[in-house]
């Protein structure tokens, strides 16, 4: 179990948990994607410069799901490179083709898209939208979601993306990842760092399933 935890200028705390799952080296054939969902599909930058992470999840045509964010995946016999980002509109914010953090620059709406190649050759795509806007006075956050909310790994070594988003009493929603103080309750499975990368132990039995404690701290915008 993955818990976050953050707390408000205030001192109310909100929290909310996801769950990560190791399962072995991976299937014993070849899975082509079938889709490819980028999570969260809405995020909000509160100011220029910001940045926030985008996670690109990828689905089996037998409904395994990987992370493709700034890795490759090892789908049964085959291996899909990690999906390369773009946004529709590098005036209001431009996104690391490699790693899907975006950098808010100007007010505005972008399309951010994420493309994944089988070894086909066939691609699938998945879209967000991401809004840069500046309020006119301080939101404080009411609560706390981890996405996504599970995760899966097939593979020794395997890492995951996992990112904080806070919603504000208006509904504006925050990436909050970067600024997260994360950790894991149990490093015999699994280490995270900042901003929110899990590794998988290189020992952990397949049966074992990890459990994370990822304490935050939010600041109000």
């Amino acid at each position: 179990m993955i818990t976050a935890e953050a707390k408000n200028t205030d001192g109310s705390v909100v929290t909310q948990t996801a769950t990560f799952t190791v399962t072995g080296t991976g299937t014993s054939s070849t899975e082509p994607l079938a889709s490819l969902a980028i999570i969260p599909g809405t995020q909000t930058a509160l100011a220029v410069n910001q940045q926030t992470h985008f996670v690109a999840i990828g689905t089996t045509t037998t409904g395994s799901t990987v992370n493709l964010t700034g890795q490759s995946a090892t789908i049964g016999t085959s291996t899909v490179s990690q999906a390369v980002w773009s946004s529709s509109n590098p005036s209001v914010a431009t996104i690391d083709p490699a790693s899907g953090i975006a950098t808010a620059l100007s007010a505005g709406t972008t399309a951010i898209v994420a493309i994944a190649t089988n070894p086909d050759k066939t691609v699938v795509t998945g879209t967000a939208v991401y809004t840069v806007t500046v309020p006119s006075q301080t939101e404080a956050f009411v609560s706390l979601a981890i996405v996504p909310a599970a995760q899966t790994a097939t593979a020794a070594n395997q890492t995951a993306q996992f990112i904080a988003i806070g919603t504000t009493g208006t509904g504006t929603t925050v990436d909050l990842t970067s600024t997260a103080t994360w950790k894991s309750s149990s490093t015999a499975v699994a280490t995270i760092t900042n901003p929110g990368r899990l590794q998988q132990s290189p020992t952990v039995s397949p049966s074992l399933p990890p459990r994370l404690r990822i304490p935050a701290t939010m600041e109000q915008w």
